[in-house]
């Protein structure tokens, strides 16, 4: 009766059915005799690994350890968004015993979904091939500099709580599908600039105001501050400025505001988060440090990261700069596509 269940999991398996939903057909039909949903998962990944002849108990070959992969295959199937590191600490073994169990006896992989931006015209990716050699003329000539005469910067959102992205599977077609977090969630807005030196500013919109072109002429006030604290020497050149296409980065009042400035712009190409420092880099690197921890408030949040961007050396700032020009460089190579 059990190697009969096997093959009946095999075709409901293969007729979209869940493991859930197995358990149940099975219930009804062998009752007390049944396999449970533990017994399921085990043999639809026989299955799914192309396991063909499901008489024999276990396939040819001892697995080492067959308890500890038990155990992490139990982890994987409890919360498939699991870290190695997370099992690990669960299962008071080592990451590298769990990612070598999960690849090589489980075979499972993990994936990060891929997202683009837009859907680039021939006239977007000649754009950006354009203005990112424009670009690349100016970042290699401040390579001399260690990239101390420019300023780039952007804004982001952060919450309160960050859940893990990756998730541990057999297939692609085994990811579990996410919504993307909404409005409603707590969070605050953190905007930074930096050159190769560190962080110039991070500011932190305040609660019940709008971060608008007005809001973002305060935000370059407090770069010249930072940057000019005895005003710009005579004669000397003007320092250069990053940021991306936002409508609050471009508006008239902005321009406005720029054109008296002691800052010269660097433009940027529309679309292009994928050449912007703080998309490709900064912004993600925070918040992967914020993962897994709760913040109660919003002093406390803000303390977090400040205390992260601090932590930072000079090193870390100035591998995002040789980052731009590589990236510039291979989005020049693919004519203005999105590369991996």
């Amino acid at each position: 009766m059990e190697i009969e269940q096997r093959y009946v999991i095999s075709f409901w398996y293969r007729c979209g059915l869940k493991a859930q939903e197995i358990e149940e057909k099975l219930e009804e039909t062998y009752q007390l005799n049944s396999y449970k949903i533990d017994a399921i998962r085990y043999w639809i990944r026989e299955i799914k690994l192309g396991r063909t002849d499901l008489h024999n108990d276990a396939p040819r070959g001892k697995t080492a350890d067959p308890a500890i992969t038990t155990a992490i295959q139990a982890q994987i199937e409890n919360n498939p968004m699991a870290s190695a590191r997370q099992i690990a600490r669960t299962l008071n073994i080592s990451p590298t015993t769990v990612i070598d169990k999960l690849n090589n006896e489980l075979h499972y992989h993990c994936y990060l979904t891929r997202w683009v931006p837009h859907r680039l015209n021939d006239g977007q990716r000649k754009n950006r091939v354009d203005i990112a050699n424009q670009m690349l003329d100016i970042l290699r000539k401040e390579q001399r500099t260690h990239f101390q005469n420019i300023y780039t910067g952007d804004e982001s959102w952060f919450l309160f709580e960050y859940n893990q992205r990756s998730q541990w599977v057999l297939s692609k077609e085994d990811l579990l599908t996410k919504t993307r977090k909404t409005n409603m969630q707590r969070k605050i807005m953190l905007t930074v600039f930096f050159n190769g030196y560190g962080h110039v500013i991070a500011d932190f919109l305040p609660k019940g105001m709008k971060f608008n072109g007005s809001y973002f002429i305060n935000i370059l006030s407090q770069i010249n501050n930072e940057v000019y604290p005895q005003g710009r020497p005579a004669h000397a050149p003007r320092k250069i400025l990053h940021y991306d296409n936002s409508p609050c980065h471009t508006s008239n009042k902005v321009k406005s505001f720029l054109a008296n400035s002691d800052f010269r712009t660097l433009k940027h190409p529309a679309f292009s988060p994928d050449v912007s420092p703080p998309d490709f880099g900064l912004f993600g690197t925070v918040k992967q440090k914020l993962i897994r921890i709760v913040h109660e408030d919003e002093e406390s949040l803000q303390d977090h990261i400040n205390e992260i961007l601090s932590s930072f050396d000079i090193e870390f700032w100035q591998s995002f700069f040789q980052s731009w020009i590589k990236r510039l460089e291979k989005l020049i190579e693919v004519d203005g596509d999105y590369f991996e």
